[in-house]
Parts: C-alpha cells; sequence; structure tokens
C-alpha cells in the first residue's frame, strides 16, 4: 500500500488525509493533537512537528509520497526551514516523492493569461517565500502545486465579500480551486506519476468577480456584494495548462460547477 505522510495537517491537509487514508497508508503532522477529529486520529497516525522542530520521529524513510501544506504566514525564516526540512528528507529517503502546496500569488499583480511557463513576480512576503522553497524544489524533482483560491468544506471567499460594497477589479477574473480537486489530481499524481513541475492547480474557467461572487451569494441566500463600477482594471488568468496536458479530467470545470458552500 502506498504511504503517505503530510506535513501541516489543517484544512487541507485534514481533508486530504481523510480522503487518501482510504486505500494509502496515511502518517502526518501538526502541533496540537486536540484540534484533530477523533474519527481521522482513527485512520490515520500522527507525530507532534513543528517546521524547524526535531525529525527523528518522522518515518519518512518507508513514505513514497510527502505533501507539505505548511503555509509561510508568521515564519520569518520559512525557506531557509523548507529547505533544510528537505534535504533531511532526501538524505532519508531519496526515492520519496514531494508535493508541495504553492499558490498562484506567485504571478504577483501580472495581468492576463498566465501558464506554468510564465515567469513568477510574487509581490507579498508569503508568495516571496514560496518562491525560495519552489526553487529548491524545481532543481529536485517535487510536484508544486500552485493553487488558486481554496474552496471546500465552511471556506468560500463569498463570505468575506458579503455586504460590502465598492469591492475593486469587478471585471477581473477569478482564480480558484476545490479541495475536492485538488484530492483529485494527488491522486493522479499517485497513480500517473506525470512529469514532475509547476502544476497551476485552477478551475479551468475564469468568470468575472462581479458575476460570479454575486451569483453565488444570491444562491446562498446571503448579502449581495457590491462592487465598483467605474474600476475597469482586470487581474490575471491562471491557466491550468500542465493539468490539462496530462489528461487529467476536472471535476469542476467553472467555479460554478463546485457544490455550495454553507456555513
Amino acid at each position: 500500500m502506498t504511504r503517505v505522510g503530510i506535513i501541516g495537517i489543517g484544512w487541507l491537509g485534514t481533508y486530504l488525509a481523510e480522503q487518501l487514508s482510504d486505500d494509502c497508508q496515511i502518517w502526518g503532522t501538526n502541533r496540537h493533537k486536540e484540534k484533530l477529529p477523533g474519527s481521522l486520529l482513527d485512520k490515520i497516525e500522527w507525530f507532534p512537528y513543528e517546521l524547524g522542530g526535531k525529525l527523528e520521529s518522522l518515518p519518512f524513510a518507508d513514505t513514497d509520497y510527502l505533501i507539505f501544506t505548511i503555509p509561510p504566514s508568521r515564519i520569518a525564516d520559512y525557506g531557509s526551514q523548507c529547505i533544510a526540512l528537505f534535504q533531511t528528507i532526501r538524505k532519508a529517503n531519496p526515492k520519496l516523492t514531494i508535493v508541495y502546496i504553492s499558490s498562484t500569488s506567485l504571478y504577483g499583480d501580472q495581468v492576463g493569461e498566465l501558464n506554468e511557463n510564465s515567469s513568477s513576480s510574487p509581490t507579498s512576503a508569503n508568495a516571496q517565500k514560496m518562491e525560495v522553497v519552489e526553487n529548491f524544489l524545481l532543481e529536485n524533482e517535487a510536484y508544486i502545486l500552485r493553487c488558486g483560491g481554496l474552496i471546500g468544506e465552511g471556506r468560500h471567499p463569498v463570505y468575506a465579500l458579503s455586504g460590502r460594497t465598492q469591492i475593486a477589479k469587478p471585471n477581473a477574473a477569478v482564480n480558484l480551486i476545490h479541495q475536492e480537486e485538488i484530492n483529485g489530481f494527488v491522486r493522479f499524481i499517485i497513480a500517473q506519476q506525470p512529469t514532475p513541475a509547476i502544476y497551476n492547480v485552477v478551475c479551468p474557467m475564469h468568470p468575472d468577480r462581479k458575476e460570479y461572487y454575486q451569483e453565488v451569494a444570491r444562491e446562498l441566500g446571503i448579502k449581495v456584494p457590491d462592487f465598483d463600477e467605474d474600476d475597469p482594471r482586470k487581474g490575471k488568468i491562471v491557466i491550468p495548462m500542465r493539468m490539462q496536458e496530462t489528461g487529467y479530467e476536472f471535476m469542476f470545470r467553472s467555479p460554478f460547477d463546485m457544490p455550495l458552500i454553507r456555513k
């Protein structure tokens, strides 16, 4: 049975652990065991760990895939800590495959269609930290999943926009991905082993912000957000070119296809 480790069982890591445990042997880490549901702890092997901590107890030697989901926020030396971790892992098990959860924020404020061949141009501190890690992993045959805005259990950006007025960029495209799709592509990587590289993990279709968020708010019965109609600016459209080239079949080709997320 394929053995998968997940470093950072947070919102996304918990979902991946639950789903992958159906047919993979899973171990995972976080700082606080009590924050994990008991139903998950019955299915996986748990280890305490925070970035920069001791690694001796983690079972890298017999692990096939390692999914890394720890975000860079509030970790000043995130890049160097991640690189040190991955170097240690490579020494313990050169055959282990790393799957790094990154973000489309690495494309920064660029405008127009962008694919994996487009240059990164991170503007935020967090994106700049992730770029350091990506540059290291690109030389070490890892999968880098640049995920769009995350949607899934208890999480949807429309709730942060509900009731707000004069929101910028009504005509900019949304670049979103559902946690179920991320799980689907991770499973695809394990089963099909496409070429390790950067993959934009984003819905293939990109409706405008105003169109999408107002429609979803109406369907959920929450206050419809108001947009600044005088703001003509466009944003980036992140194309999942490499995902499509692998033959992966999307579950949700448009954000409108995703199940409604109710809080």
